[in-house]
């Protein structure tokens, strides 16, 4: 019998920590691809096969944290447009000597607060990918920020 409870025990705790100790909120949400689980290795990697293999993850719901970078568009962008603002989280190495950034479109538009540039932020929304301007863009729609 002690041995059973001991099982469980150990179950909930492993189940813990496989979580992260996250929200009761964030438990319930489906992630397909959690980014904050991996390693630094295995998530610039990750990345990386997102964004060379765009269509094997649109629509898939992500999970990542880094800090938060907004900016505006040059006004000579082929990509973007031009002068458009741009939420990103750029997610940076144990070094800070690399670093890849995933741009974010927030599902509540009404958002007139952000975090302060440079802070540490989970976002949590779809991949997708677009055509902006004849050029493939990724990026996280209909994100929020945990």
């Amino acid at each position: 019998m002690m041995r059973k409870i001991l099982a469980v025990v150990l179950c909930i705790f492993a189940c813990l920590a496989a979580t992260g100790f996250r929200s009761e909120a964030s438990l319930h949400q489906q992630v397909d691809l959690d980014l904050t689980l991996l390693d630094n290795e295995a998530v610039h990697a990750q990345i990386f096969q997102m964004l060379v293999a765009p269509e094997e993850y649109t629509g898939k719901t992500v999970r990542m944290q880094g800090n938060f970078t907004p900016y505006q568009a040059p006004q000579e962008s082929p990509v973007l447009n031009p002068g458009q603002h741009y939420l990103s989280c750029v997610i940076t190495d144990e070094h800070n000597c690399c670093s890849q950034g995933i741009d974010f479109q927030l599902a509540d538009t009404t958002t007139t607060r952000f975090p302060e540039a440079g802070s540490k932020i989970t976002v949590v929304g779809r991949f997708q990918l677009a055509e902006v301007n004849g050029y493939s863009y990724t990026y996280v729609a209909d994100a929020r920020l945990e």
